[in-house]
């Protein structure tokens, strides 16, 4: 398991071992097989193949569907690390399921069964081990264990107590000549099993998610390789120690990985996740029991009748959004309803068609990064004037731009009173949506780098504001920060900030004109959206010098793109 401790086979040699095995008579190749691990394949004829450097390892199959399978089901579920709840008492599956619930993901993040490790949450798909892996355990998985592990080391002290006990007595019986009903020695009893939790098992899994964040990106750059070589090889090495029952050739085959990365880009090039939707899609027609050859033709009808109608309602979305006049409200409704029809028309995710969707965001990123829904002009609120004054005074200080309300000799530039608010924006692909809930705003939830430093907020309203002195529009999100909880004790996550994961006061936020960033941004300097839970801690009261139960919010991080630190 660890990088370059196997010898490595040789291309030219597998061909040539290849050859032979075509040379020979069928009843000497399964012996030859056995010892040379080559067979024929056509490919071999391809002067420039190399078959062993050229071999790809699947990353979604060896990662998600592998490693990530076996750490969740095989070696925490079957082995009831994660135990299921008894008839009175919830335990650590419960607890999961109760995070769960209320942990707020922005639409797009595949969501995990309510019942997942029960029987009854069924099997997971690809997209949802990655968000198992990269979003919920992250943070769900280190809780549990600060919560459970003392318990189960004091269920297991009491146990080892009690056993003591009775042993202690077993042994003063024999001593006393006592004897058991049926004539013969008592038996000793049984000990207690020892703790299945390991105590760093949770901050294993981090080193494994922290590595992930990396080599599941977007985009990888060389210098990100070392760090996540090294997180790769802790959770490996550490995989061996803990779950050593467990090991599985893809906890091997899985160092290649950065090999392949080199030779072929992101993973994003060359993961199946592209046939995987495919075939999902395929399974998804209805073929009227058909076969020798007429499958294809159901197949195709049916590509056909969904092909035309999305062009239909694309080409009427084309006409409605062109058009200079400004729409009616039948028409801003038809606009809407065919937008949404479109959005879930069908599941196209890994599909040609989203490849191809992919392809043009990459495009198009030099121009524009956004779109915007449909607007409606209203007056800004008084506190939403103060806090965009001071984003322009910051931002366009050349304006000279002063509030309504100043007294000035000579030819002021009042601040603009009225802007066209949004219901929704949509950046990079991701829709980002208003909202002044403090409950539940899971598409609202942004995070941005501000003066080399990392804020998360929540996003309120979404305008489009004209200035005078301002050459353009300007499109502008309103956030109101969160303010970073200093009494939150976060050892597990400070090691692993490619996670980006962050803790705040519950329901506390920043004052922007005195200690946080502008309350207005524009909307492209958003890094990317947020989840966010809620969850409580025992901190130490001062005033009452006692421990005391108080809520936070923890959020992480969506960026496509992980900046190694």
């Amino acid at each position: 398991m660890e990088y370059d401790k196997f010898p490595r086979r040789d291309g030219e040699q597998h061909k040539k071992h290849a050859q032979e095995y075509a040379n020979r008579e069928s009843k000497e190749r399964d012996e030859f097989f056995t010892k040379h691990s080559a067979r024929w394949f056509e490919l071999v004829r391809l002067p420039y193949f190399d078959p062993v450097r050229m071999t790809v390892i699947d990353p979604m199959h060896c990662f998600l569907l592998g490693i990530i399978k076996t750490q969740w089901f095989n070696a925490w579920i079957q082995t009831n690390i994660l135990r299921q709840k008894t008839a009175k008492v919830d335990r650590e599956l419960d607890q999961i399921h109760k995070l769960l619930s209320t942990f707020e993901m922005p639409s797009w993040v595949a969501r995990l069964p309510d019942q997942v490790g029960y029987p009854a949450g069924g099997s997971l798909t690809s997209d949802e081990w990655k968000g198992l892996a990269l979003v919920f355990c992250p943070i769900a998985i280190p809780l549990i264990w600060e919560e459970w592990y003392p318990k189960n080391m004091k269920r297991h002290e009491k146990e080892n107590e009690s056993w003591a006990k009775r042993e202690q007595a077993r042994v003063r019986r024999l001593a006393a000549g006592k004897a058991a009903q049926n004539g013969k020695d008592e038996e000793p009893p049984a000990r207690p099993k020892d703790v299945p939790m390991h105590p760093d098992d949770a901050d294993n899994f981090l080193n494994l998610a922290a590595a992930l964040k990396i080599i599941l990106g977007r985009s990888i750059n060389d210098a990100d390789i070392p760090r996540a070589k090294e997180l790769l090889n802790k959770y490996l090495l550490g995989f061996l120690e803990i779950h050593p029952k467990h090991v599985k050739p893809s906890h091997h085959w899985v160092t290649h990985i950065f090999e392949q990365l080199e030779d072929y880009g992101p993973v994003y090039g060359f993961w199946t996740f592209l046939f995987e939707r495919l075939n999902k899609v395929l399974k998804s027609y209805s073929t009227n029991n058909h076969g020798d050859g007429e499958i294809e033709i159901s197949f195709f009808r049916a590509f056909l009748r969904d092909t035309e109608l999305r062009t239909m309602l694309t080409n009427l979305l084309a006409r409605t959004s062109e058009s200079d006049e400004l729409p009616s409200a039948e028409d801003a409704i038809l606009y809407e309803a065919v937008k949404s029809i479109i959005a879930t028309d069908s599941d196209t995710r890994g599909t040609v068609a989203s490849l191809a969707s992919e392809i043009d965001d990459i495009a198009q990123q030099a121009g524009t990064r956004f779109s915007l829904s449909l607007a409606a002009s209203s007056s800004l609120h008084l506190d939403q004037q103060k806090y965009l004054l001071h984003f322009y005074q910051t931002a366009y200080p050349h304006a000279h731009i002063v509030s309504a309300t100043s007294y000035s000799s000579s030819s002021p530039n009042f601040l603009g009173s009225h802007a066209r608010f949004h219901n929704y924006a949509i950046v990079d692909g991701r829709r980002i949506v208003a909202s002044d809930s403090r409950v539940y705003a899971p598409n609202s939830i942004i995070q941005a780098e501000i003066n080399n430093k990392r804020y998360v907020g929540q996003v309120h309203s979404i305008i489009t504001h004209w200035q005078k002195g301002v050459d353009v529009d300007i499109c502008l999100l309103e956030v109101r920060w969160f303010r970073e909880a200093i009494d939150f004790e976060c050892r597990h996550w400070t090691r692993y900030p490619e996670l980006e994961i962050y803790f705040w006061d519950f329901n506390k936020f920043l004052d922007s004109m005195k200690d946080g960033p502008s309350r207005f941004i524009p909307i492209g300097s958003i890094l990317s959206q947020a989840c966010r839970l809620k969850v409580m801690r025992h901190v130490e009261d001062p005033k009452i010098n006692k421990q005391v139960e108080k809520p936070f919010w923890v959020t992480i991080g969506l960026t496509r793109d992980v900046q190694v630190v």
